[in-house]
């Protein structure tokens, strides 16, 4: 399977002894490994992440206030899953083997010929796993007298995410 990890920072003095910046960035890419064979070369287990934050730190006089912001995004299939074993006795399958699989015909019976080979899986649900989030925050400190520092931190964060997955791994749509 391919994969690639990059990361990097970047310290600049914008303002030599007064503003500072550091840049960070990371990309994360590898192809899935578990292929989903009912699905035509859908694979699970792959990553696709992104994050990158930017920090300001201006030291006017005793004031230390540092700014950061951030952003993170990962678009990526669900963790790599392999049906190992099968206990048509067990209470799930027995219940749906019972009540449900006689109404839905032939074939739709939880039972060991629903097995990966290595590698493989029979899942044919939803599958992914998509988060996007990015924030800001404002640190403010100063001494306060010979023995007290005041601190102040504000911050404001926002994430959207939406995932799904087909734990049976089977084509049964438990």
């Amino acid at each position: 399977r391919s994969r690639a990890d990059l990361r990097g920072s970047l310290d600049l003095p914008l303002v030599p002894g007064v503003l500072h910046s550091r840049i960070t960035a990371s990309v994360r890419s590898q192809d899935g490994y578990v292929h989903r064979i009912l699905q035509g070369g859908a694979r699970q287990g792959n990553a696709d992440r992104d994050a990158a934050r930017l920090q300001l730190n201006w030291l006017p006089g005793d004031w230390d206030v540092m700014l950061t912001a951030d952003y993170s995004q990962r678009d990526e299939e669900s963790i790599a899953t392999e049906l190992m074993a099968v206990n048509p006795m067990a209470p799930g399958a027995l219940l749906w083997n019972m009540l449900v699989a006689p109404f839905l015909g032939g074939g739709t019976a939880a039972n060991a010929g629903d097995l990966s080979s290595p590698w493989t899986n029979h899942s044919t649900g939803l599958n992914y796993s998509d988060f996007e989030t990015w924030g800001l925050s404002l640190a403010a400190t100063r001494p306060f007298g010979s023995n007290y520092r005041f601190k102040s931190v504000t911050a404001y964060r926002e994430q959207d995410s939406q995932f799904a997955a087909d734990a049976d791994h089977s084509p049964l749509l438990f």
